[in-house]
């Protein structure tokens, strides 16, 4: 099987058995009260397209469906806003929310490939594909997932009255900056990702 049919199925499964997960969850968690405030299929839904992990690897898997298709040059348009800032994500969600989760819950089929495994099949793809450059215009490809980003955590905000993860928090950073932060923080990592693997790539291929 290949690598491109690989990520196919894998993703898929994966993303099936976590929102399956989410949608039947039956306690409250920090930043999701499935048994009160997000009772609502609606409610549940916005939750989970407010979250990073679901847009990146939505979008990872749309790449390789179009990929599968043999529509490249859509696949690595995905791939150019998918692919570095999945890196980021993964390097944040170890950091930040790693350490929160038991052994349990992170030793999963699901939390791990969509924490992990998808990311070490995406690199061993990414750096066969000799034409899926990563160059410094190609930086607006990247740089344009956290216009989603910001978009998806209004639209969760304003629906739910609660930011994307409890942390991107848009509000008078005179107050509370640490959202503002995070922020930056996952832009500015994403953008140093993006020219080190393009520079990478280059000398490669």
């Amino acid at each position: 099987m290949k690598v491109v049919e690989t990520i196919v199925i894998c993703s898929s499964i994966a993303l099936i058995i976590s929102l399956y997960k989410i949608l039947n969850c039956n306690h409250n968690i920090k930043n999701y009260k499935p048994l009160t405030q997000d009772k609502k299929l609606f409610k549940k839904i916005i939750f989970i397209l407010s979250q990073t992990t679901y847009q990146l690897n939505f979008i990872i898997l749309f790449a390789y469906i179009a990929k599968y298709f043999k529509k490249n040059y859509l696949s690595n348009i995905l791939l150019k806003i998918g692919f570095i800032n999945l890196i980021t994500s993964i390097i944040f969600y170890w950091i930040i929310f790693g350490r929160y989760k038991t052994f349990r819950e992170i030793f999963t089929y699901d939390n791990m490939y969509l924490h992990f495994f998808v990311l070490i099949l995406c690199i061993y793809d990414v750096f066969q594909n000799s034409n899926l450059q990563f160059s410094f215009n190609d930086l607006k490809f990247t740089t344009s997932y956290f216009i989603i980003l910001i978009l998806f955590n209004i639209i969760n905000y304003s629906i739910r009255n609660k930011w994307s993860y409890g942390l991107l928090q848009f509000i008078n950073p005179f107050k509370n900056y640490t959202g503002y932060l995070y922020f930056f923080s996952a832009l500015f990592t994403s953008i140093i990702i993006h020219i080190v693997i393009g520079k990478i790539k280059k000398n490669i291929n």
